[in-house]
């Protein structure tokens, strides 16, 4: 019932312009701007809602330094947030029900033997059902110490891809920073850097997958039915 009416209230709502209008109340809010932002990453999180829009407007609004602290602090508290709602609020029979699933069955044997890295790993491959796991996991043997560590080092690259981008974009459309376009070599530094972000990526993107490969097998592509790779910023 309650995800049948969260499905209809994003149905009824023009869900651009409700993301515009609220990056405009955070730009007006000064201090408070980024509590509301962090609010909003932790919520979507929770709700299972896709976010890049929330990492790219922190790194509009805020620049990269701020905005990545923003984006990871918002994101953390949601993951964990939604971590321990499965734990203390999930029935057993529920919990039961889900790691009997057989592929579900083989992440459990990932997470004994690896902990906190084999979380790391899940977010650091860009085809991992993200918001998902964080329930999942949360019916795990794993301890919320672990999973806090793994989720907040495996998430950092994404966002600090996504909130780059975000600057960028500002930087470009003449937002933040008018005089970058009138700098040549501060707009090659710019753009360098980002292309070296979506190489590290790439990199670390391939290896998790390699990581996960000997847990997962074949079933490594569970999640490309789940979110898509553009949730991840």
């Amino acid at each position: 019932m309650v995800v049948a009416f969260f499905a209809y209230f994003l149905q009824s709502v023009n869900l651009k312009d409700s993301i515009e209008l609220l990056f405009s109340t955070i730009e007006d809010l000064g201090f408070w701007g980024p509590a509301l932002l962090i609010l909003s990453q932790a919520v979507i999180t929770v709700l299972l809602v896709p976010g890049p829009f929330f990492t790219l407007g922190a790194g509009f609004l805020f620049g990269v330094m701020g905005g990545t602290v923003i984006s990871i602090t918002g994101i953390l508290i949601g993951s964990l947030s939604a971590f321990l709602i499965a734990r203390h609020f999930f029935s057993n029979k529920l919990a039961e029900r889900i790691l009997n699933h057989r592929r579900l069955r083989l992440l459990k044997v990932g997470l004994t033997d690896q902990g906190w890295k084999f979380i790391m790993t899940t977010r650091l491959f860009p085809f991992f059902p993200f918001k998902l796991s964080n329930y999942f996991f949360g019916l795990t043997p794993v301890t919320f110490k672990q999973f806090a560590l793994g989720n907040v080092l495996g998430i950092i690259p994404y966002q600090v891809l996504g909130v780059y981008t975000g600057s960028l974009l500002s930087s470009l459309g003449d937002f933040r920073n008018p005089q970058l376009l009138n700098s040549p070599v501060s707009l090659t530094i710019y753009t360098l850097g980002f292309f070296f972000c979506v190489g590290m990526i790439i990199y670390i993107s391939r290896k998790a997958r390699q990581s996960l490969a000997p847990v997962l097998g074949s079933d490594i592509d569970i999640a490309k039915s789940s979110d898509p790779p553009s949730d991840r910023p």
